[in-house]
């Protein structure tokens, strides 16, 4: 929910690792950003919920609650982002 405590939590090669985190208080932030620095499609949206959860996945161990968990979700989002899908084409359109 929140941007990894990196110190905090002493992973110390977190950012050998990912490359570009990503959590969910950042997605909301630029959801509800009304300065213009937001983002500007849903599209942008999934590509960041994606990267939450695939971060979590590379970062932690196969085995891992964290990356089964995240994994889990992740399909469980896909699932719903094909739902989702059809009525956002609709609307571009």
């Amino acid at each position: 929910m929140q941007p990894v405590d990196v110190e905090g939590l002493g992973l110390h090669d977190y950012y050998e690792v990912i490359d570009k985190p990503m959590d969910f208080f950042t997605i909301k932030n630029q959801m509800e950003a009304k300065d213009g620095t937001g983002y500007k499609h849903v599209r942008e949206i999934c590509v960041d919920v994606r990267l939450v959860f695939k971060n979590a996945m590379k970062y932690n161990d196969e085995k891992s609650d964290v990356h089964v968990m995240a994994k889990t979700l992740l399909a469980k989002f896909e699932e719903k982002w094909l739902q989702l899908l059809p009525k956002i084409t609709e609307e571009v359109t």
